[in-house]
């Protein structure tokens, strides 16, 4: 089974430290649950909106994301049970090394330089499963099963099709053992039609 999975905010905490970053800046106070809508730059003042930008260029800013440990744990316990690891971003060719070499550090058992995707358009990817935090990357036309890591950002009262909400990534462990039960579940009754 193909597992995709996102990067920032997904499984590490990239905005918290953008945030941190932007508040060092200019003294403000904001921080994730302030965060309504995915483009955190409608949060931040007209005049330093350019500062989200430059902070994801800042290798000081990268030095304080860290990885969720439960995603560690959970990611970790996928491939050891053989599940297929992608880890799928939508980001600056500026950004990929960072992501590369934090990818690499965090998880030395996937081979990244073959497991790291960098693509817009996520919809195109031939995936079971998508986990991400950026609804957008998780409805429309696709070949993938959704599964949302719940923030203030993503929120939906719209009915999307093969799609679940998950609170934390032990939620998403479950909802992936969840569809692939659904998934052999239906195998079985091709086999038998």
């Amino acid at each position: 089974m193909k597992i995709g999975i996102d990067i920032d905010n997904t499984i590490c905490n990239t905005s918290e430290c953008v945030l941190n970053y932007v508040n060092q800046k200019i003294g403000t106070n904001l921080c994730i649950k302030d965060i309504k809508e995915y483009y955190m730059e409608r949060f931040v003042p007209e005049e330093h909106k350019h500062l989200i930008s430059q902070a994801f260029h800042d290798k000081e800013m990268w030095k304080n994301v860290s990885l969720f440990p439960t995603a560690k744990y959970y990611i970790d316990k996928l491939t050891n049970e053989g599940y297929d690891i992608y880890f799928v971003t939508a980001t600056t060719f500026a950004n990929i090394d960072e992501k590369s070499s934090f990818l690499k550090r965090n998880f030395p058992r996937i081979n990244i330089n073959d497991k790291l995707i960098n693509i817009k358009y996520k919809q195109l990817l031939n995936l079971d499963i998508m986990v991400d935090d950026f609804l957008e990357n998780l409805i429309g036309e696709r070949t993938y099963y959704s599964i949302c890591l719940d923030y203030a950002w993503n929120q939906t009262n719209e009915p999307i099709p093969c799609f679940s909400r998950a609170m934390g990534w032990n939620d998403v462990y479950n909802k992936v053992k969840m569809v692939e039960s659904l998934l052999k579940e239906n195998e079985n009754d091709v086999v038998t039609s």
